[in-house]
């Protein structure tokens, strides 16, 4: 799944079996779309606790409502009424993965 792109850098985030993940790190590299990443085994992947987008945080985020991260509507989790109703908004702005917006919450690591 990719997470961001820009033109100075790739990242993207693979979930594979361990003897591949061992095999992947071993060769230090992937090719995405004609773009060579580095294989790291872990790494931070930087989240707003506002809009629950990435590669900013709170105090530079340009949202201006709170997002709830668990079912994705403008209040704070704290004041969430929908805690069985979770929903990604990352997966929801994403074409390939849309369809699973409505399977896990904003801030959902897997």
């Amino acid at each position: 799944k990719q997470l961001f792109k820009d033109k100075s850098r790739c990242t993207i985030g693979l979930k594979v079996p361990a003897a591949l993940q061992q095999h992947l790190i071993q060769i230090g590299k992937v090719y995405y779309n004609y773009t060579r990443c580095n294989v790291v085994e872990r790494f931070h992947i930087q989240q707003c606790y506002r809009c629950h987008g990435f590669r900013h945080t709170k105090d530079e985020c340009r949202s201006e409502v709170v997002i709830c991260k668990l079912c994705g509507k403008d209040h704070d989790v704290k004041e969430c009424r929908n805690r069985e109703k979770l929903f990604c908004v990352n997966c929801s702005k994403s074409e390939e993965h849309k369809g699973t917006a409505n399977s896990h919450h904003s801030s959902d690591r897997t």
